[in-house]
């Protein structure tokens, strides 16, 4: 199977959409390659996945079962290197024999667009005594942990103090 994927061959499994299977090989399905194209540009210029599944299910675009895009369905896809012609392997990426359906360069955009919105809802912040207050008996420390509280369509955080019990 390595060298398969050396060589840019499809290894099998549940073929992505947008691609069809023939003679082991990827090939590309030109109705499913509009959609998956037309993820990838709603995504560039909205930098939302929320944003692509309501105009997809507003278009009422349909996946291969004749349903509605799954948000996870449409993650997967903006996540899946096979659409830029090319193959994930045991962590490893080798070029594919099979016609990309997007560019590299459209992919990557999309890489950068999820990886600068990961860092805007990360919470960064250093608690001036975490970790200090320490259980007598275990020898565990109390460190800061957050809630989510929704009360009047309003979204609060709330910080909470836990102690991990070490047993």
């Amino acid at each position: 199977m390595l060298e398969r994927a050396k060589k840019g061959m499809w290894n099998g499994g549940i073929v992505p959409y947008g691609y069809k299977k023939e003679n082991k090989k990827l090939v590309i399905n030109s109705k499913e390659a509009e959609i998956v194209k037309l993820i990838y540009e709603i995504y560039t210029t909205t930098g939302s996945l929320s944003q692509v599944y309501e105009k997809l299910k507003q278009g009422e675009i349909k996946d291969r079962q004749g349903k509605i895009f799954s948000k996870g369905a449409i993650y997967y896809i903006l996540r899946n290197i096979v659409y830029a012609g090319k193959l994930k392997y045991g962590g490893n990426i080798y070029q594919g024999v099979h016609k990309p359906i997007i560019s590299e360069d459209l992919f990557n955009l999309a890489q950068q667009i999820h990886k600068e919105k990961i860092r805007k809802l990360r919470v960064y912040k250093d608690y001036l005594f975490g970790g200090l207050i320490v259980c007598k008996e275990r020898g565990s420390k109390m460190t800061p942990c957050f809630s989510n509280k929704r009360k009047d369509n309003k979204l609060k955080r709330i910080l909470l103090l836990s102690l991990h019990l070490n047993f």
